[in-house]
């Protein structure tokens, strides 16, 4: 089925036993491992996999020796079975499966619930109720029911059904606000019991009772709920429920009791009337009938509730796990840390769990904001901390007034008996907080910083919670929320979500210049977050502590000095991601040196290390960087950098290219600027590696060398990508980058390197089969290269001319330019052009009938490239023998030629070309009569296309079907225009 599969009519289906579907019939998923491999690419949304990744996930970590073979059969199986839906990464290595939101259920599901639930918040019982049923009729089973067991896949089941659970609350909630109470209550029951910790269901439950005119019912459901919770977790209901509670008792609850009135009750209450009476008395003297009680504060300091909060569902969850602990031991205190870089959400998160759990600390909750990263004001000291906790817990201000070491002994001792909630927001280091951690076990305490506090972890237990940024989902759940636009702007609204980034800072602020300029379309918006340029001037604000700028200026200005200084040329790397020798090249300072101060940056969250010694910048922070550097650093000290880096990609990129094949001719580099420090390679397949980690980074660099001024780091960056993206099959990005090096070379004084320039970009072309414009830069390079008085550039013109006459079908022509350049090239005594254009001679001979003179020159060819040490043209003559052998009828010679090249090729690891030859391999057999060794040489050829980029693999797939294997007798051979391949730079 393969490439013919209409993708937009796949449909898949997880919330039950897998299904895929097409146009409605249903299709065969395969066997369980291929089952698993798609449940697996499903579950990530998209995301690109690599192979290590895969086979980790796929074998739950313990992959047998068989299992990346297993995994390319896989994966051919899955690519014949929905086509172009699985495709491979091109900024990493590896899979994805792509689709449309509407095409995955699983997707689909979460999708309906956030805009049903958002929908039924809003008022739009009607229409969110109706989302809610779509969502919850697209379950058939258990997730992944006919799955194997696998623990990524188990993780997101729990997150479906925790998403089925928070549906169906709203979609009683709707029912609820409808009138349906009466109906509701056995659904309701049902689901008391068999869910007794979600407080949800019984609050519903309550009301459903209530107002169905039993009270009594009502009311024992709460207490059997409390009675569930205190005998079994140990904590008191939460919010929403004890002011039910208090509101039936008092027999306040209306009859239509909706989500915006349950607060009412509750805000006629003296903050400090809201928790139990008993909270007010001395814990000694709580037992007793007879004693008189002392009343103390019960402090609620935390700040009101975050508006439209949304999503961070697995870190709410990992807060009340830590939450739990508190009390397991008898001296050991509680402690999160929660850290993030600015803007994340720290605080947000914070006080909106700590309003949800505040109820299981009725001695009450202190907050103080210690203003770590204030845009404005100074830390706040800790003793300024003290005395406000101090104040909050009721001590008069005589007894505060001794020094600080006691004030935090009487601090400490009057949090030793009581169960307190305690938030240090924004602290800039462990050495501000400590004086506020209490010194007995029964609070717990939560920190929030910029900056990984491993001190706090190491010695004082602290558990640590990184924020990481919104999901997709999240962050178009945060911007609907807050837009209240009606009609929607969905393309618009798209890009806004894309250029905040799943910052939620970012996503606020521009929420929020929508929300304050109705009139402005949100397309105009979106505009302004697209220009690179002005983009963090459209996340500015009155407010300094919502000021984008101002909000990282902050954590900038905690920066050392050489941290500062590393940050902001930072900005001018073009990413998405660097290397600790990228960074020490970039700033000019050692290997020791760069790491201390990228450990800095990582602390404070303004760098992320996402692979092991490899580092990102958030886009926003980039930008700000960029911005900074722009305003501090003088301009000759950008130069200097920019050359540095420059330099570090292609000195090192140069000797990769050199160790990937030492044959190509080589160019003159300029030496290095100071302090650039290239990365060395060891072997081949070092370089190979570098080369796929950095290739979205030397693209980034050829296109910003070319438009910037360094034209001659922007060809020879060019050059150094050559062969990688050759072998690799990066056809298109090899287009890219010769028109990049052509631009930077024209009209320049450096003719040869202008005539370098064209053949990149024309050799690309003539891969593509582009051939008018592969003859088009051919011929601008011959001029070029003639006029330079270039021997060697000439003779390497005719060579590509001949392979372009060759894919013309014009075997005559081309035979004429090979042997040009093969006197050219034995004029100037240049062994290794010598030896391609003998097999490229040999190639036409064959071709035009004349396979026995073809013999004779590739035997020669293949001496001189055995002479000069070119495995890769070894492999090239082997093919190029194998076709001429073919030509003769001589099956098995041709057989065994055509098995030599596919060795040597894997060898050199040219993958396309290896490809190829398993092709010819297949071709002969099959002329041999030998039909299913051709389509096993076939089948090998295709599992190589489908994993390589930019392939059309049609023609090898046809050959598979069995009408066309057997289609062509004894005597014919392989359908070629040019020989395998030509290398010549």
């Amino acid at each position: 089925m393969g490439g013919r599969v209409e993708v937009s009519q796949l449909r898949f289906g997880v919330l039950g036993p897998m299904e895929v579907r097409l146009g409605g019939a249903l299709l065969p998923a395969g066997p369980p491992k291929q089952r698993l491999l798609l449940a697996v690419l499903l579950c990530h949304g998209g995301q690109v996999l690599s192979t290590d990744a895969l086979l980790d996930l796929v074998w739950d970590g313990a992959p047998p020796q068989s299992a990346r073979a297993n995994l390319r059969t896989y994966i051919h199986s899955l690519r014949a079975l929905i086509g172009d839906g699985l495709v491979q990464g091109r900024g990493q290595p590896g899979y994805a499966l792509v689709a449309e939101p509407g095409q995955v259920d699983r997707v689909q599901f979460v999708d309906l619930v956030s805009r049903g639930c958002v929908a039924v918040d809003r008022g739009d019982v009607d229409g969110g109720r109706a989302m809610l049923a779509r969502a919850l009729s697209l379950w058939r089973g258990r997730p992944y029911e006919d799955v194997p067991d696998l623990a990524i896949l188990a993780a997101d089941e729990a997150r479906l059904c925790d998403h089925r659970l928070t549906a169906t609350e709203y979609l009683i909630e709707a029912d609820l606000l409808l009138g349906r109470d009466a109906d509701l209550v056995p659904d309701l029951t049902d689901l008391v019991a068999r869910y007794p910790y979600r407080e949800r269901f019984a609050a519903q439950l309550m009301r459903a009772l209530y107002r169905s005119g039993r009270q009594a019912d009502a009311l024992a459901v709460y207490r059997r709920a409390r009675a569930v919770l205190t005998g079994e977790l140990g904590v008191e209901p939460q919010a929403e429920l004890r002011r039910l509670h208090e509101a039936m008792l008092r027999g306040e609850v209306d009859a239509r009791l909706d989500p915006q009135q349950r607060g009412e009750v509750d805000a006629r209450l003296d903050p400090q009337q809201r928790g139990e009476v008993d909270a007010r008395l001395d814990p000694q003297q709580r037992g007793g009938a007879d004693t008189v009680s002392v009343e103390r504060p019960v402090p609620a300091q935390l700040p009101l509730d975050v508006h439209g909060f949304t999503g961070r569902r697995d870190e709410l969850r990992h807060l009340d796990t830590i939450m739990a602990t508190v009390g397991d031991q008898p001296t050991a205190m509680v402690v999160a840390a929660v850290s993030g870089t600015a803007g994340v959400g720290k605080s947000s998160l914070v006080v909106h769990w700590a309003h949800q759990v505040r109820q299981s600390f009725p001695d009450g909750q202190l907050y103080v904001n210690l203003r770590g990263f204030d845009p404005t004001s100074a830390p706040m000291s800790t003793d300024d901390a003290v005395r406000g906790f101090l104040d909050a817990l009721g001590v008069p201000p005589h007894r505060s007034s001794t020094g600080s070491d006691a004030r935090v002994s009487l601090y400490r001792s009057l949090l030793a008996d009581r169960r307190m909630l305690i938030v240090l927001d924004n602290a800039r280091s462990a050495e501000q907080v400590r004086p506020l951690l209490p010194g007995a076990p029964n609070s717990l305490v939560v920190i929030t910083s910029r900056h990984l506090m491993p001190g706090l972890v190491a010695g004082e237990g602290a558990h640590p919670l990184i924020l990481g940024l919104l999901t997709r989902a999240d962050a178009r759940a945060m911007l609907l929320g807050r837009l209240h636009r009606v009609p929607a702007e969905h393309p618009a609204e798209d890009e806004i979500v894309e250029a905040c980034a799943g910052l939620p800072l970012a996503l606020a602020l521009a929420a929020s210049r929508a929300a304050t300029c109705p009139e402005l379309p949100l397309s105009v918006l979106a505009a302004e977050l697209r220009d690179a340029r002005h983009r963090l001037d459209a996340f500015t604000s009155e407010d300094s502590a919502t000021d984008l700028r101002a909000v990282l200026s902050c954590s900038y200005r905690a920066l050392g000095p050489a941290t500062a200084r590393l940050f902001r040329l930072l900005g001018l790397h073009p990413g998405p991601t660097f290397t600790a020798p990228a960074a020490a090249s970039l700033a000019g300072v050692d290997a020791r040196s760069v790491r201390t101060l990228l450990t800095e940056l990582t602390r404070a969250h303004l760098l992320t290390e996402h692979q092991p010694g490899r580092y990102t910048f958030h886009d926003l922070v980039r930008a700000y960087a960029a911005d900074v550097e722009g305003t501090v650093d003088p301009e000759p000290e950008r130069r200097r950098a920019l050359r540095r880096l420059l330099d570090h990609y292609l000195h090192t990129g140069y000797a990769g290219h050199r160790l990937q094949d030492p044959s190509l001719d080589p160019i003159s580099l300029d030496p290095p600027a100071p302090g650039t420090r290239p990365e060395p390679f060891a072997k081949m397949e070092e370089a190979d590696a570098w080369f796929i980690a950095e290739r979205t980074v030397l693209l980034a660099l050829v296109d910003y060398a070319a438009g910037g001024g360094w034209s001659q780091h922007a060809w020879q960056l060019a050059w150094t990508m050559w062969t990688f993206l050759y072998r690799a099959g990066y056809w298109h990005d090899w287009i890219r980058i010769g028109q990049a090096a052509v631009a930077a070379t024209q009209g320049g004084p450096d003719l040869a390197a202008g005539g370098l320039a064209q053949r990149i970009l024309a050799t690309a072309h003539n891969r593509l089969g582009h051939t008018t414009a592969a003859s088009h830069h051919l011929q601008q390079a011959l001029d070029l290269h003639v006029r330079a008085g270039d021997e060697l550039g000439q003779a390497i013109v005719h060579h590509h001319l001949a392979a372009m006459s060759g894919r013309c079908q014009d075997d005559e022509r081309a035979l004429a330019h090979a042997r040009q350049a093969l006197a050219l090239f034995s004029g100037i005594g240049h062994v290794g052009g010598q030896a391609r254009t003998l097999n490229q001679i040999g190639w036409y001979l064959a071709r035009l009938d004349d396979p026995v003179l073809a013999v004779g020159h590739c035997r020669e060819a293949l001496e001189l490239n055995r002479r000069f040490g070119d495995r890769h043209g070894q492999a090239a003559v082997s093919d190029t023998l194998g076709y001429a052998f073919h030509r003769m009828g001589r099956y098995a010679a041709a057989d065994s030629w055509f098995r030599r090249g596919v060795r040597l090729y894997r060898a050199v690891g040219d993958r396309f070309h290896e490809a190829d030859t398993l092709e010819h391999l297949g071709d002969t057999r099959r002329a041999a009569g030998r039909y299913d060794a051709a389509r096993n040489a076939w089948r090998q050829a295709l599992v190589i296309l489908d994993l390589l980029p930019d392939q059309d693999s049609a023609r090898v797939r046809a050959k598979l079907r069995p009408a066309t294997s057997r289609v062509v007798g004894r005597g014919s051979h392989p359908v070629r225009a040019d020989p395998n391949p030509s290398n010549h730079r």
